[in-house]
């Protein structure tokens, strides 16, 4: 069988399809061919795109895939699952296909992308985004994810509350970093706190976000050394414990009513609870965000919400969770581009 290290297909130039399945192909892009309505077997295929394929209802038949992007393919239905393999599927990212329902049954992924509601219970996963639902306030129970280290939820406007149950992080026992942003319904966080193993905590444009959590919310985080408060106008003050005595990097911007109380020049009366950390920004508002930390494995894709858009770089003292959320997707490389 001749082989073939990588396919792209755009338009209506679907003639190389065709004969796809008589050469051992590697990569596989399909963009923009809306009268595409099946596709063969790719016993070798690793790595596969498909974009606005508006017709296509059912996944081709697959063994080997590792990389697996979908975006925008309004008919498909079936994964197929019955002709495929997902056992060895490393990255899933399934943006805009609405009749999708069910992630596969049997798949061991280090990182997924979701836009709704199917969170796999994975002992395996280790980094999970979740980003621009509508028309959901609250989450689901959380499932048993013990392996996941990173959490990102982003731009979901309609999120009140990460849960409807007070403590809903029981089952991510090992997570080191929990990521909110642009999420401007939120008004609270769980009222039986963080998972005690945080620590990098980053909380960035929720403008409706009135509070965060229990008084002993951020002192309970003794791992936790690493706290953005950012773009969150409403948070007046911070909770009456203080923070984590470990905590070593603080940063407040855009929020005036917890700048003004922790401001030592003004002796805010929450400047004691954080006076002692080695490295303080209580920062006016053009100083630039919190950084993305998922730009470093996974180029977003969903259109910015609202609030300052983040560096390309973190800051030095943030730049070790950009080897953190390297060492969980090394050897991982997905392509968002059409």
């Amino acid at each position: 069988m001749q082989e073939l290290q990588g396919l792209s297909v755009f338009g209506e130039s679907q003639e190389e399809l065709s004969q796809a399945n008589e050469v051992s192909i590697d990569t596989l892009k399909i963009v923009d061919c809306p009268t595409l309505t099946e596709l063969p077997y790719f016993s070798e295929l690793r790595d596969l795109k498909i974009k606005r394929c508006k017709s296509l209802k059912v996944l081709p038949g697959t063994q080997s895939l590792e990389f697996l992007i979908l975006i925008d393919n309004l008919a498909l239905a079936d994964l197929n699952e019955a002709n495929s393999s997902f056992s060895k599927l490393l990255e899933l990212k399934i943006v805009s296909c609405p009749k999708l329902q069910a992630l596969p049954q049997v798949f061991a992924p280090q990182k997924v992308e979701i836009i709704g509601w199917e969170i796999p219970d994975s002992s395996s996963l280790c980094s999970l985004v979740i980003s621009n639902l509508s028309n959901a306030t609250s989450f689901p129970k959380w499932p048993y994810l013990p392996s996941l280290r990173a959490l990102h939820i982003r731009h979901c406007k309609d999120l009140v509350s990460l849960c409807e149950e007070a403590a809903p992080f029981q089952g991510l026992s090992f997570l080191k970093l929990l990521s909110i942003q642009s999420c401007p319904s939120l008004v609270t966080l769980p009222h039986g706190g963080l998972p005690k193993t945080l620590e990098c905590l980053t909380i960035s444009s929720c403008t409706s976000l009135e509070a965060l959590g229990p008084e002993d919310v951020l002192t309970s985080l003794t791992s936790l050394t690493d706290l953005y408060i950012e773009y969150c106008p409403k948070i007046k003050r911070l909770p009456k414990e203080g923070v984590s005595p470990f905590l070593q990097h603080l940063v407040i911007q855009g929020c005036p009513l917890l700048m003004e109380r922790c401001s030592k020049e003004g002796g805010g009366p929450d400047w004691p609870k954080i006076m002692y950390i080695p490295d303080l920004e209580v920062a006016p508002n053009n100083v630039r965000s919190s950084p993305d930390f998922t730009k470093s494995s996974m180029q977003a894709t969903d259109s910015p919400g609202p609030g300052p858009k983040s560096p390309n770089k973190p800051r030095p003292s943030s730049a070790h969770w950009y080897s953190h959320l390297s060492c969980c997707t090394r050897g991982v490389d997905v392509r968002e581009s059409a």
